[in-house]
């Protein structure tokens, strides 16, 4: 990771369970530090991918729960459950909540 400090600072931010994602809520605290940004976002796409509930999507790391039924047969089941379900609610939620949690553990170890 480039900077492990800036994104875990910004992970133990994120507070809003009401709509933004994890990713959104990283890039809105950290939007000051411009130049890292691009870096902050691949290093939080790069943790994401060692956790182990990872959908296998980088842009959708959290996967649609096993109950979800796609109604649009163009998106990928990640995808469209990202812009169907409410984003910290039920399963779901309490998937990205662990992702959540996943992010904060991992980047506090590279830090230590």
């Amino acid at each position: 990771m480039k900077d492990p400090v800036t994104l875990h600072r910004a992970l133990l931010q994120v507070t809003d369970y009401s709509f933004l994602a994890i990713c959104a809520q990283v890039t809105s605290i950290t939007e000051s530090d411009s130049d890292n940004l691009t870096s902050i976002r691949e290093d939080l796409r790069k943790v994401a991918s060692r956790w182990s509930g990872f959908s296998g999507n980088s842009v959708y790391p959290v996967p649609a729960p096993k109950n979800f039924r796609k109604v649009c047969c163009k998106k990928s089941p990640d995808k469209e459950a990202f812009s169907e379900l409410d984003r910290w609610d039920g399963e779901y939620g309490d998937s990205r909540r662990d992702l959540l949690q996943f992010a904060i553990d991992y980047t506090k170890e590279s830090i230590l």
